[in-house]
């Protein structure tokens, strides 16, 4: 099973954390230089989904942010399936599926500085740092 997986620092500042418009549970922020890169790539095929990352602290509870951009026009579908299916866990605990919350900016070099998405958990945060994984099943997907 694919994954990427860091370590979370519980005392991020989620003061910077505007009110997102739409549901309860979304908020916007900037990507900055913490966010950790991340792509879906089919093989053999030239582009694929290029997307920034991270988890923080927002309302004493964990969050994910994030903003993506298609680079293939013609792989979208299929990368659009990976990310409804991606899990995001903290220490082993799943919290949610579904990335398509990703906010998602015409051109992979717009990442930078671009708003980011970020979907709350229901988990408070825990204590101290904490380790996040976001992970994809292992199975097919058709692009």
């Amino acid at each position: 099973m694919p994954s990427f997986r860091h370590l979370g620092i519980a005392a991020l500042v989620a003061a910077c954390l505007a009110s997102g418009a739409g549901a309860d549970d979304l908020r916007q922020t900037p990507v900055t230089p913490d966010f950790h890169d991340g792509e879906i790539k089919a093989s053999g095929q030239p582009g694929g989904y290029e997307f920034r990352y991270v988890a923080m602290v927002v309302e004493g509870k964990v969050a994910l942010c994030g903003a993506g951009a298609f680079t293939d026009v013609y792989t979208r579908s299929g990368e659009r399936a990976v990310l409804r299916s991606a899990e995001f866990s903290v220490n082993g605990t799943a919290l949610f599926k579904d990335l398509t919350f990703f906010n998602r900016v015409p051109r992979a070099s717009d990442l930078n500085g671009a708003t980011a998405y970020c979907r709350i958990s229901s988990m408070a945060a825990p204590a101290g740092s904490f380790e996040y994984t976001i992970s994809w099943p292992g199975r097919s997907v058709r692009f």
